[in-house]
């Protein structure tokens, strides 16, 4: 029978956060994630398959935690500007933090994983942009909430647009467009 070991799996996911910051992708193998964890190698395959499972899994227990955060900073808005651009900066705070193994992972593009989730992450995107438009009183963008989360990834996967051309273009949005209020103009 197995020995159990309290909390292994957290262990081998910090160990492999940690390994991802300090040494990067490319430097991660299985057999070092299991030095780090103080575990045997045949120990860490009972949780992991590879190291490709291990970061999808860290990655997306980050995503999770970026889209609460984006959730809360979307509950608080009460301007357009400022609401799009707390969610490009928490965009920002998660793209920045995997941007390296991204562009390490497969000579340096993940690519083909974002084209084949796109559409989910820009529907994720859209809940929080949607409440933004909501609080700030402009319920007249709402239909546009899959174009601005569209332009919120682009923005955080490209560094050179990032929160400021998001507040550029939500400051021109404010300014261009009538606010609405209950449907009607105001």
């Amino acid at each position: 029978m197995p020995k159990l070991i309290p909390h292994l799996r957290e262990r081998i996911l910090d160990a492999a956060r940690d390994a991802l910051a300090t040494e990067g992708w490319r430097a991660l193998s299985m057999r070092e994630l299991a030095r780090r964890a103080g575990i045997a190698p045949g120990t860490l395959y009972n949780y992991f398959s590879d190291k490709e499972e291990i970061v999808a899994t860290l990655a997306l227990a980050d995503w999770q935690d970026a889209l609460a955060r984006m959730e809360a900073v979307a509950g608080a808005a009460t301007d357009l500007e400022r609401g799009l651009s707390a969610l490009c900066d928490e965009l920002n705070a998660f793209s920045d933090a995997y941007r390296p193994t991204w562009r390490q992972y497969e000579g340096g593009s993940a690519s083909g994983y974002l084209t084949r989730y796109h559409r989910m992450l820009r529907e994720q995107v859209a809940r929080p942009v949607r409440t933004v438009t909501e609080r700030a009183g402009r319920a007249d963008l709402a239909p546009l909430a899959d174009v601005l989360a569209e332009t919120l990834l682009a923005c955080s996967v490209n560094a050179d647009l990032g929160t400021p051309a998001m507040g550029k273009l939500a400051a021109a949005l404010a300014a261009g467009a009538p606010h609405t209020e209950g449907g009607q103009e105001s």
